[in-house]
């Protein structure tokens, strides 16, 4: 989300151009008569006697009538209006009055577009699954949908430290966008690769299997050990961003752990969503802290069954495997995302509604299986979703930072 100034003008005092006096009535001179005959001289005598009598009387009654000069230029002053140089109150002495002319107001810049508006804008109407000619990935290799980046060794294993990162787009391009987290961020690098061709980001992705970028020790199942590589990974990379900043860093995670504190493992529930809620706070507002712009990405819906398996079994009614919304939601970690993204004020990019209506999460939305298990989207899904994500991302980018 200027104020407009005028010039203020002191009065300056009435100035008139004094009038000249009114001249009086000239005496008339006498001129001599010219010669007249004897016979006519005493008859011409009397008659200018009577005239000269007349004219002094004359003059004696002007001269009555006539005010002196100062009563005849005050009266000019009431009588004649203003010459036009007068000077007026919005003029200095001796310059003609000419408005001010007030500053343009400059236009209100718009305010930048809130994320969750943009979304709004764009969210479809799902309903429950139909069925296809053709399913996308063919339901027999769902499991294999893995995201780009996969394939490209640029996935850290459990057992790694090391931050691995890919690079897509033109280095030059003058916007860097760092995907960063565990596999529920890693999924949808397929969506933002797609979105960063098309709007001429850098995009990088750094990711490590069953690892969100906290500071807190997890709990990994399937080593029934606590996961210090995790950790030290996660330290790696946040690091790493603080030492070169992106222009924006895009993360997410499984919205639930087992959680380790004091040495002991705090299975998922209650006390490790405290837990795990403070790290995701501290982490966020120490990247945010430093300058850094921070997104996330709501969790996905853990879904009843793997749906390649289902939908395999079923091609004719993939209904079948859509799960209720309510069961779909209540199984992710979204409000543990949701409450600590309220606490630092980081935007999140909700795609809740391109998974799930207020009813039923489908299997399929236009021929293409959603989830490659029950909780991971596929890579077609992800880039069905490409336009959604550049512009929740762009909206973002336009947000001032902390």
């Amino acid at each position: 989300m200027a104020r407009r100034s005028a010039a203020a003008h002191r009065p300056d005092r009435l100035v008139t151009r004094p009038e000249a006096a009114r001249p009086r009535a000239a005496r008339p001179q006498a001129v001599p008569p010219p010669a007249v005959p004897p016979q006519a001289s005493r008859t011409r005598a009397r008659g200018a006697a009577r005239t000269g009598l007349a004219l002094v009387a004359l003059v004696a009654v002007l001269a009555a009538c006539s005010p002196s000069a100062g009563q005849d230029e005050a009266s000019a002053r009431q009588a004649d209006p203003a010459p036009s140089s007068a000077v007026t109150p919005a003029a200095t002495a001796g310059t003609a009055a000419e408005p001010t002319p007030s500053p343009t107001p400059s236009p209100t810049p718009a305010p930048p577009p809130d994320v969750a508006e943009v979304l709004a804008a764009l969210a479809p109407e799902l309903g429950p699954s139909v069925p296809s000619p053709t399913y996308v990935p063919d339901p027999a290799h769902a499991r294999d949908s893995y995201p780009d980046h996969y394939d490209e060794k640029c996935h850290q294993d459990i057992d790694g430290d090391t931050p691995y990162r890919c690079s897509y787009g033109d280095k030059e391009a003058g916007t860097d966008v760092l995907l960063v987290g565990d596999s529920h961020a890693a999924h949808w690098l397929s969506g933002l690769r797609v979105a960063a061709e098309d709007a001429g980001w850098h995009l990088e992705v750094s990711s490590k299997t069953a690892c969100p970028v906290i500071d807190q020790l997890v709990w990994i199942r399937a080593r029934d050990a606590q996961y210090d590589a995790c950790l030290d990974w996660g330290e790696a990379v946040v690091d790493r961003i603080l030492a070169d900043p992106p222009d924006l860093v895009v993360t997410s995670l499984s919205g639930e752990y087992d959680v380790v504190v004091d040495g002991e493992m705090v299975p998922a529930g209650a006390e490790a969503d405290e837990v795990l809620r403070a790290s995701m706070e501290r982490t966020w507002s120490r990247l945010e802290d430093a300058g850094v712009r921070v997104v996330v990405v709501q969790d996905t819906p853990w879904l009843a069954q793997e749906l390649g398996d289902c939908v395999g079994a079923h091609p004719d009614d993939p209904a079948q495997c859509d799960t209720p919304t309510d069961e779909a939601l209540a199984a992710s970690g979204q409000e543990n995302i949701a409450t600590a993204a309220e606490a630092t004020g980081t935007p999140v990019i909700d795609l809740t509604p391109w998974l799930c209506s207020d009813e039923v999460c489908p299997a399929v939305v236009d021929g293409t299986l959603v989830m490659r298990d029950e909780h991971h989207v596929t890579a077609e899904y992800s880039r069905a979703l490409a336009p959604v994500l550049e512009a929740a991302v762009d909206a973002v980018l336009q947000q001032p930072v902390g």
